[in-house]
């Protein structure tokens, strides 16, 4: 079978959804288009015939993906296109399939879901797609009030390489808040400066560390000297080692207004390190509110104040909600996010013949 990869996938995000895929015996030719990071693991490059990555300014890169998809559909004898994000790769292959009457699934990982419930275009595409993967039961829920039938939807998550907690640091922590992503608006680190700023008044030596960086970098930075918090939040940039660093911070404090479900969760509970988090989209499929972590509603500055406190005062209930993420993510990693599992997931979509209406 020859498939066709395309989105703006970075190294960690086309190993975890991807390489199972590709680790597939029915999957002979592989042709990946994505935005940046190396070409393929040299594992697979004896199936990964093509690759190429773009560098243009963004219309252009739409315009460019376009053609090239189209291009590829038609002359390689694709069996199948796979699109992860439905914005621009979702939409662009989505097209080309039902114009080359080539058989299509989107990959969407949540974080542009608010945008297709909001604005219901391209809501053709959806349907006339052979399968949609999505991260959890909220996204599922959401496209079936859509209209996209139940057996056209399948739940895949990342794969996660599951590593072992550092033992020698379970004692004293350098940091007592976490956070770690890319610094855009959706991500509302405004709404986590102000908890931190409140948190100041009662834990005046409180220690907070924000690992990325992006658009709002000096946004933030600003904001931080403007309430004084130089000294208890610290700018640490992008940085590869965040084991290091979530092995060294007590809560994982996340004040997002849109997300998918993010593998930092998975990664900061997979260290025994409890959440305090925004309940948007699929994060409750891995945070238990009141259990390895809190959810928070609609933003409210007062919940993540509260919840932070209590976790920060309470050593008791703070080790119970430290246990519990670790053996959670033990389990989420076993029957969902391990290679196998995910590789097998992908078998089972891959073995559904009938969707390959083409053949």
């Amino acid at each position: 079978m020859n498939i066709a990869i395309f989105g703006a996938l970075s190294d960690d995000k086309f190993k975890s959804k991807q390489e199972p895929l590709i680790d597939l015996q029915s999957i002979s030719k592989v042709y990946l288009y994505r935005y940046g990071g190396n070409p393929f693991s040299q594992k697979y490059s004896s199936k990964v015939v093509y690759s190429k990555k773009f560098r243009f300014s963004k219309y252009i890169y739409y315009l460019y993906s376009f053609f090239s998809i189209l291009s590829l559909a038609v002359r390689k004898k694709i069996n199948l296109l796979i699109g992860t994000y439905f914005l621009p790769f979702g939409i662009l292959v989505g097209i080309v399939g039902i114009i080359t009457k080539t058989p299509y699934i989107l990959i969407l990982p949540g974080s542009d879901l608010k945008w297709i419930v909001e604005k219901r275009r391209f809501l053709y595409i959806l349907r006339r797609s052979a399968k949609i993967a999505v991260r959890g039961s909220n996204s599922l829920d959401k496209l079936k009030k859509l209209g996209i039938a139940s057996d056209k939807i399948f739940t895949l998550h990342n794969y996660f390489d599951f590593p072992k907690v550092n033992e020698t640091n379970s004692g004293q922590k350098e940091w007592d808040v976490i956070f770690i992503g890319y610094f855009r608006k959706l991500k509302r680190l405004d709404v986590l400066v102000d908890v931190i700023d409140n948190l100041k008044k009662e834990y005046p030596n409180i220690k907070c560390v924000l690992l990325g960086d992006g658009d709002q970098t000096m946004y933030i930075k600003q904001l931080i000297k403007d309430k004084k918090l130089e000294n208890n939040i610290e700018l640490a940039g992008h940085k590869s080692d965040t084991l290091y660093y979530l092995n060294n911070s007590k809560i994982f404090l996340l004040t997002s207004e849109s997300e998918g479900l993010p593998m930092v969760l998975v990664e900061a509970m997979s260290q025994g390190v409890p959440v305090v988090t925004s309940d948007i989209n699929d994060i409750s499929n891995i945070v238990a509110h009141d259990y390895n972590g809190f959810l928070v509603q609609s933003l409210k500055k007062e919940e993540y104040i509260m919840n932070m406190k209590k976790l920060m005062s309470d050593e008791i209930l703070y080790t119970d909600f430290s246990n519990n993420a670790r053996k959670s993510m033990e389990d989420f990693h076993r029957n969902f996010s391990s290679f196998s599992a995910i590789k097998l997931k992908w078998q089972e979509v891959i073995s559904q013949k009938r969707i390959f209406y083409n053949q």
